[in-house]
């Protein structure tokens, strides 16, 4: 199993938890559905302190990187050497997770329009 982190692109994992970020930090925001999702979880600026903001941020940079990397080492493990498979690779891992994200959703009875804010940014 060690041998996998050896054949890793580490280089790719840290732009790809870069870009998620920044693209998180987009789609959250009032351009685009910030002040929607804010309103589907009930919070407003006021509740965002700088101290949870930092908090949320360490941890979505964490995530993020923890994502790249783990979608890294799936990659390699199922000798995904094509961009193209890659893509089909990520897309299917993304359907899965999204399916269990409906579940949780329900389950906590959270608006369809929430897992909808979310999925949307899982498949971007």
């Amino acid at each position: 199993m060690f041998f996998v982190f050896g054949s890793v692109n580490y280089l790719a994992v840290l732009v790809a938890g870069g870009v998620a970020m920044v693209l998180g930090a987009f789609w959250y925001s009032p351009v685009l559905f910030g002040n929607i999702w804010m309103k589907l979880v009930g919070l407003n600026k006021s509740d965002l302190s700088k101290e949870k903001s930092n908090r949320a941020m360490i941890t979505s940079i964490l995530t993020s990187l923890a994502e790249a990397l783990a979608l890294a080492i799936l990659i390699v493990l199922t000798r995904t050497y094509s961009p193209q498979k890659g893509v089909y690779v990520a897309f299917f891992v993304a359907v899965v997770l999204s399916a269990a994200m409906l579940s949780n959703n329900t389950y906590e009875q959270k608006p369809l329009k929430l897992w909808i804010i979310h999925t949307g940014y899982s498949y971007f």
